[in-house]
């Protein structure tokens, strides 16, 4: 199902492989399996290895982390509003993916710039993007099982309206959010703290919001029915 990153030792690659296996089957990985993920990956990143090698890495976690998105399931006690199903998928599953994957690009980010206000926001709607995305590209399937951590089917069932309706509700919601990250990007490049900053410092933190955006994007781009955009996402 999965291949290790290279450089693990044997024993390290079947902890590693049980591991993620693991946390995909729970759907809401424990931390002791994020910890022990991390760590395992973290090694193997920083063991010596050929591009080559640091290419199939990267390629491996990249869809690693697409199928925890995709694969999002907390539990769904029986909330139902729209702003409490998003809050809870994006606590209990999104972030703790972002800040795994963060730790495994070791971004290293200084301190006064990691704790911004923008760069958390930012952070917070780059993840609503993908989520929105993924619930908009599946709800035609889980509306039928009225599954619980759908966005749009918590929507419908908020504001008693039709499937159309919701969809279109939701799809604002995510065009929205898109241009808040647009406008978020601006703030936390503009910000004194980070002008301030070397010019190598200030391409890291350009490479770091971007490579977030991509998530998003790589979300939307994996469930698309054709590569001709014909869908909702380029509409604006």
């Amino acid at each position: 199902m999965f291949e290790a990153p290279d450089g693990l030792r044997l024993a390290e690659h079947t902890e590693f492989v049980r591991t993620l296996v693991a946390a995909i089957d729970a759907r809401t990985p424990p931390s002791t399996q994020w910890h022990t993920a991390a760590i395992l990956c973290t090694n193997a990143l920083t063991a010596p290895m050929s591009h080559r090698g640091t290419r199939r890495y990267k390629s491996h976690w990249r869809r690693y982390l697409l199928a925890c998105l995709e694969n999002a399931r907390p539990a769904s006690h029986c909330a139902t509003d729209f702003t409490e199903v998003l809050q809870r998928r994006r606590t209990l599953i999104g972030l703790a993916v972002l800040d795994s994957a963060e730790f495994l690009g070791r971004y290293e980010l200084p301190e006064h710039i990691a704790v911004l206000p923008e760069l958390a926001r930012y952070r917070a709607v780059n993840m609503d993007l993908c989520l929105l995305a993924r619930d908009l590209l599946h709800v035609d399937w889980e509306r039928k099982i009225a599954a619980a951590h759908n966005t749009v089917v918590a929507y419908r069932d908020q504001h008693y309206c039709d499937w159309a309706d919701a969809e279109t509700s939701v799809l604002d919601t995510y065009h929205h959010r898109r241009h808040e990250l647009q406008e978020l990007v601006a703030l936390v490049l503009d910000h004194p703290a980070v002008t301030n900053q070397s010019l190598t410092d200030q391409i890291n933190l350009r490479t770091y919001l971007r490579d977030l955006q991509r998530a998003a994007h790589a979300i939307t781009a994996t469930h698309l029915p054709s590569r001709r955009h014909q869908d909702p996402f380029h509409t604006r």
